[in-house]
């Protein structure tokens, strides 16, 4: 991962990983997990030296004959450690609440089964999403006119034209 532009803000980070354990077959495109992600700082002489590093743990989810590694807990470089919750949902395991290292929640999410674009294209979907503050967003799915509205904390709307799995909604 490349961030920044010019010496003085260039940031890079490498992702290493590790392949699951003989015998221990994740869903296909899932065969290795994130163990580490280490920021490389420039070495002066044109290369790169690592840096901070952020260390993840995760878990296995089995969900019929389908399993994925899902990223449990972040230790961050100074030894504070970010729990991820997820619960499986229809098939899919899916991030349901984050806790960082003093205990704060900054969001808890519901995820339902929901059908977008027709009623038997079914998906787990984020339905709520609530803050640390206890601001909370909500959004309802409209599957015969492909579109998501989405209820902001001030009771504000916006409504999403959503048509394909694979582009962008667009906001109307």
């Amino acid at each position: 991962i490349y961030e920044g532009a010019g010496a003085a803000t260039d940031r890079r980070f490498r992702l290493d990983t590790e392949d699951p354990p003989a015998g221990d077959d994740p869903a296909p495109g899932y065969r290795s997990r994130l163990t580490q992600v280490v920021e490389q700082l420039p070495d002066g002489a044109g290369g790169w030296t690592d840096g901070q590093r952020w260390t993840l743990t995760g878990k296995k989810i089995t969900s019929g004959v389908q399993s994925w590694y899902v990223p449990e807990k972040i230790t961050d470089p100074a030894g504070g450690i970010t729990t991820l919750d997820h619960a499986v949902v229809d098939w899919m395991p899916v991030l349901t609440r984050i806790t960082r290292p003093r205990g704060n929640v900054p969001v808890t999410q519901v995820v339902e089964v929901k059908a977008l674009g027709s009623p038997d294209q079914t998906a787990p979907r984020v339905t709520s999403q609530t803050d640390g503050r206890g601001n909370t967003t909500t959004l309802a799915y409209d599957p015969s006119s492909h579109r998501v509205t989405v209820r902001r904390p001030d009771n504000s709307t916006v409504v999403f034209d959503h048509f394909g799995e694979f582009q962008g909604p667009k906001a109307f």
